[in-house]
């Protein structure tokens, strides 16, 4: 086999490889942006992380997120630096 078939081969190997891996990286990743449970999960990171930044108080319980056209928000509660409530909705 000359070596210009062997570049080749590899060549074809690598990005066939990499079409497989993008391709299921990125079903696995829509499905997982339509849990449940990882949209609560990220919804929670982003909220510490808030929380962190503006030094105040700002919980989410859960999200439900329909990507055609409902966002279900549960337990929100957002507080001032005093400590006051600025926003609580048990289900908004």
């Amino acid at each position: 086999m000359s070596w210009w078939r062997k570049i080749t081969r590899i060549l074809w190997k690598t990005v066939l490889f990499s079409v497989l891996f993008l391709l299921s990286f990125t079903v696995i990743a829509f499905i997982g942006f339509q849990t449940e449970t990882f949209q609560t999960w990220a919804a929670q990171k982003l909220t510490k992380y808030l929380s962190a930044e503006l030094g105040t108080v700002i919980t989410i319980d859960k999200v439900e997120i329909s990507f055609v056209k409902n966002v279900t928000l549960q337990g929100v509660f957002v507080s001032d630096k005093h400590k006051d409530t600025l926003i609580y909705g048990k289900n908004i």
